[in-house]
């Protein structure tokens, strides 16, 4: 399911698998990879290339819209080498090449090597006499690329000798920050690099080739429908065969094969297989009459026709625009408002802040990982004091008498038996990585060492926000009286109210707070993102068009007042209407005021006349 995942994520045309683990007996309808094809080369379990470890095995995975084949490679093995590889001919369009995944164990004395290396060549030189375009070969060399070994230079040695060239360049063994995994061809990439794999502790090795002329077909899906499907007769049709053959056999390949038997014509029945084109998911979505528009493009640009082309290029992209702003709609639609985001991520481009560009082979990532831990204990060493010293001893209180009280929703709140040692189970020895992936032509991602992070809870577990929700919760005793406060997490906001003639008393009200909730933060290994804590007046027009410009003065930056600022979610008259009518009902107001009128005097309630609400909203 993870390889079906990642296959879907970053749809390659081409796959190369090492260590398949998979043997002759073991029917290839086991492992279906829908949209592509797989090929396989087993490791013997006896005999042969490969004798002795149960493991090793290479295997291919080819888009259904690409024309291969297998290839056979006489078996004429160097004496000694066990590598394993298969060779397949890949036709796209109206181009061929050849292409290889090889697998060499971790032998690395320099007979195995040469060894190895010499049946490689051997293969490839079969090859080259066949085919003199464009040759692929991908697998776990074994051998490290960023070294300088005597196992490197007789395989530099080797690619030379054939014109290919080894792409990959970042680490790909994530233990030990080796390059064991190659891509090597005679032909030029678009981009090559290494993506994270979760289910192996090697790294995706991964490059685009740029083949002209290239238009595959569309990969087609054959699979069952279950969306029509009727559970109850499936399983009325299901209870009434014999099962019997298979409790009473011991091979499982014989009760497997009548498992299929059985239930595939119940199946083919009820459910029956459904051919679906597949369309590219990075693709925008596009009518016919665009596809006319693209299809007179191409004849214009192969008659050379620039013109032509330069009009028609212009036609074309306004046509996408308007067909993907009709697709988004319609999916809206369709779904709900909830899907706004999903519905428009594809296609909202990414922001340009106008900084330089930086590479992950810029940055050192284990620095990095070394701030991000170290940030909390070095802010919280460098605040003397964080507020007023609390009581060590409590005052006693006694009674000669008890009351009998109902249980209220406090105590049912109230932790009462619960063993704190569970929140510190979840809070100690936790590890945390940084990774960086590079912008340019290259998709190398750099990951760090694992460090223990000795402070914080973590974004996105349901946890996290309760038990910020505790550490922070004698965060307003070290407030002044005059100053609102109001947390959501790690949102903070602060209020102070008052006359215009107060301005400057409330201004430096405003920014005291914010002094001691600094403190407070760095105390307990906390910082407030100076650049991100914004300032806002709220009052009547005419009160707020006479006051003068307003800023006040924190961790060395002015932060002047904003005409709008973003509070922490969302809200729309048709969600929150009928709230903000019963809150009006609440605070006395006469059911006759305007909406609008309601939801002002109710969410902004210093908003008279005589009055106007100051706050500093840190994001």
């Amino acid at each position: 399911m993870s390889l079906r995942h990642d296959l879907d994520t970053h749809g390659p045309d081409l796959l190369a698998i090492n260590e398949t683990w998979l043997r002759p007996s073991q029917d290839s309808r086991y492992v279906p990879i829908p949209g592509y094809r797989l090929f396989r080369r087993d490791r013997p379990v006896g005999g042969g290339r490969g004798r002795g470890r149960p493991a090793g095995g290479v295997a291919a995975v080819v888009r259904d819209g690409l024309r291969a084949s297998e290839i056979t490679i006489p078996d004429r093995p160097a004496p000694g080498s066990k590598l394993e590889s298969l060779w397949l001919k890949v036709g796209a369009g109206d181009q061929q090449f050849y292409f290889c995944s090889f697998y060499r164990p971790p032998r690395q004395s320099i007979d195995d090597v040469t060894a190895d290396l010499d049946d490689l060549q051997e293969q490839l030189e079969t090859v080259a006499g066949r085919h003199s375009g464009l040759i692929i070969i991908a697998g776990d060399v074994n051998i490290d690329m960023r070294s300088n070994n005597t196992a490197k230079q007789k395989f530099d040695q080797l690619l030379d000798g054939f014109a290919l060239r080894q792409h990959i360049t970042g680490p790909t063994f994530r233990s030990s920050g080796s390059t064991i995994d190659v891509i090597c061809s005679n032909g030029e990439t678009r981009r090559h690099g290494t993506l994270h794999c979760d289910y192996s502790d090697h790294n995706w090795a991964r490059a685009i080739f740029n083949l002209a002329g290239l238009r595959p077909k569309p990969t087609v899906l054959t699979a069952r429908s279950w969306r029509r499907a009727s559970a109850d007769e499936l399983n009325q049709r299901l209870q009434g065969i014999d099962w019997s053959p298979v409790y009473h056999s011991a091979d499982p390949a014989a009760q497997w094969e009548y498992f299929l038997s059985v239930t595939r014509p119940v199946l083919d029945e009820l459910v029956p297989l459904r051919r679906t084109r597949v369309r590219n998911p990075t693709a925008p979505p596009v009518t016919e009459a665009t596809k006319q528009l693209m299809a007179e493009r191409r004849a214009a640009l192969r008659g050379g026709d620039r013109e032509l082309y330069r009009q028609l290029n212009r036609r074309v992209r306004a046509a996408i625009r308007r067909d993907t702003r009709d697709a988004v709609e319609s999916r809206i639609r369709e779904r709900g408002p909830a899907s706004v985001w999903g519905s428009v991520r594809t296609v909202v481009a990414s922001k340009q802040c106008g900084k330089p560009t930086v590479t992950a082979e810029d940055v050192d990532v284990d620095a990095l990982n070394h701030y991000f831990v170290d940030i909390g204990v070095r802010t919280s060493r460098s605040v003397d004091s964080s507020g007023p010293e609390l009581p060590i001893r409590l005052p006693r209180v006694s009674t000669g008498s008890f009351m009998v009280s109902p249980v209220t929703p406090e105590h049912l709140y109230s932790l009462y038996g619960v063993d704190t040692r569970w929140f510190r189970s979840y809070l100690a020895d936790r590890y945390q990585r940084v990774q960086l992936q590079s912008a340019g032509q290259s998709l190398r991602r750099t990951i760090s060492r694992p460090l223990l992070n000795p402070i914080g809870t973590f974004q996105g577990s349901a946890l996290g926000p309760l038990l910020h929700n505790v550490y922070a919760n004698d965060l307003p005793l070290y407030i002044d009286e005059s100053t609102s406060t109001i947390a959501y997490a790690d949102d903070v906001q602060l209020y102070v109210s008052g006359p215009p003639r107060d301005i400057v008393r409330l201004t430096e009200s405003l920014e005291d707070s914010l002094t001691s909730l600094s403190n407070w933060y760095g105390k307990n290994g906390l910082k407030i993102n100076a650049a991100k804590t914004q300032l806002i007046v709220l009052g009547t027009r005419e009160m707020t068009r006479r006051l003068p410009p307003i800023s006040i003065n924190f961790s060395g930056s002015t932060i002047a007042s904003s005409s709008t600022v973003k509070n922490l979610g969302e809200m729309t008259v048709e969600k929150h209407a009928k709230v903000f009518h019963s809150l009006a009902l609440l605070d006395g107001l006469p059911p006759t005021r305007t909406l609008t009128g309601s939801m002002s005097r109710v969410f902004w309630p210093g908003t008279e006349e005589k009055d106007f609400s100051f706050g500093c909203v840190e994001l």
